[in-house]
């Protein structure tokens, strides 16, 4: 991925063709939050269940770490695995983000997943 000076608290979206543990930590330390769908065959450990809306699409919300050697090793923060329903396609969507596990998930997130 090519460098990119990137403003704080931006909200950053990136695809899934893979993960960036070192840009993950970067823009965590910078205070850049972003959002991105999560691989399936991560390695993580869950430190923290959310409670999440009775209403709405989200299914799930932990605060995780990753297992991996080199992937702790890059990214050593704890970060947030949401889980959603994606009622378009039918199917639950896996979110990683560096939002602060201290604020709410809205209880509708809006997909939208471009040739997902």
């Amino acid at each position: 991925m090519p460098e990119r000076s990137l403003c704080p608290w931006l909200y950053h979206h990136h695809g899934r063709g893979y993960n960036d543990y070192t840009i993950y930590a970067s823009w965590t330390e910078e205070g850049i939050f972003f959002v991105t769908r999560m691989k399936d065959n991560a390695d993580y450990t869950v430190l923290e269940e959310k409670l999440i809306p009775i209403t709405g699409n989200v299914l799930r919300d932990q605060v995780i770490q990753f297992n991996g050697f080199y992937a702790h090793k890059k990214c050593p923060h704890p970060l947030r695995r949401v889980v959603v329903w994606d009622s378009d396609n039918e199917r639950e969507i896996v979110l990683l983000t560096n939002i602060s596990s201290s604020e709410p998930i809205p209880s509708q997130l809006s997909i939208r997943t471009a040739g997902a």
